[in-house]
């Protein structure tokens, strides 16, 4: 049984009807265009599991200004509360109160109140995107490591890559859930730099393939799905006429930017 499911939520009038299940323990990245409202796709998830599921929103709004950090921590435990605090660079102002810390320490201090406790679903609506980036690495760890299922909205590919699945959609509905090593091969081809004294040649060679190949002096760029497959046969059968070959697989950026544009 999963933890919580939605089914039949649409972005938009057009996009077609989005079924999307969270199994506990889940670390779910959702990210989309800014003319989808991703807010209002985690606000379903909220709805779904207010009645059954104990569920933490993140939000630095929500806490007390007169409690202190410590106090946020300590349903965590002296030495949990110790590891919370450290990795989110905050032991040093943990006996202060939460209206005196900067903008970034807030957003820290209200990961603190849900990763010190047992919930089954936290919640964050870009609250990582906006923290402090020396902070970023710890609360990442301190994530992971959280039993609930997490889900974060994000525009950021170095946080989607520590996810282990990614939600995108766009106004047509659903694009892709699945894990980022998912997306980078389904997405785009690898692209095979070759630089060589006869673009000519090397490219007569591989011309019966037809492959994409964007020619330049002394280089070819060539786009396929296997790209150390190719290396390798150019390597073989082009060597005395190649001088360089690099095969650049897609980052996460690119590959996001091709499924949701």
């Amino acid at each position: 049984m999963p933890l919580l499911a939605i089914s039949g939520y649409r972005v938009s009038d057009q996009g077609a009807p989005i079924s999307m299940r969270v199994e506990a323990g889940d670390w779910i990245g959702l990210t989309g265009p800014a003319e989808v409202n991703l807010s209002r796709f985690l606000a379903e998830f909220a709805g779904k599991a207010a009645r059954s599921v104990r569920t933490v929103w993140v939000d630095p709004a929500e806490l007390s200004g007169r409690k202190t950090v410590q106090q946020l921590a300590k349903p965590a435990g002296p030495d949990g509360a110790t590891k919370i605090l450290t990795a989110l660079r905050l032991w040093d102002v943990r006996r202060d109160a939460i209206s005196s810390l900067t903008s970034h320490q807030k957003r820290a201090a209200a990961l603190v109140s849900a990763l010190a406790e047992n919930f089954e679903l936290i919640l964050m609506e870009e609250t990582l995107d906006l923290l402090d980036p020396w902070a970023l690495p710890g609360a990442l760890d301190l994530i992971q490591e959280h039993p609930a299922a997490k889900i974060v909205l994000t525009q950021r590919p170095d946080i989607l890559e520590t996810c282990q699945r990614i939600v995108a959609l766009n106004e047509r509905g659903l694009r892709f859930d699945g894990a980022p090593s998912d997306l980078l091969r389904i997405i785009r081809p690898a692209v095979v730099e070759v630089e060589t004294s006869e673009p000519g040649a090397v490219a007569a060679m591989i011309e019966p393939l037809q492959l994409r190949v964007n020619a330049s002096p002394g280089r070819l760029e060539i786009q396929t799905t296997e790209g150390q497959k190719l290396a390798a046969d150019l390597c073989l059968r082009g060597y005395p006429l190649i001088r360089a070959i690099t095969v650049r697989t897609p980052t996460l950026s690119e590959a996001l930017q091709a499924l949701i544009r």
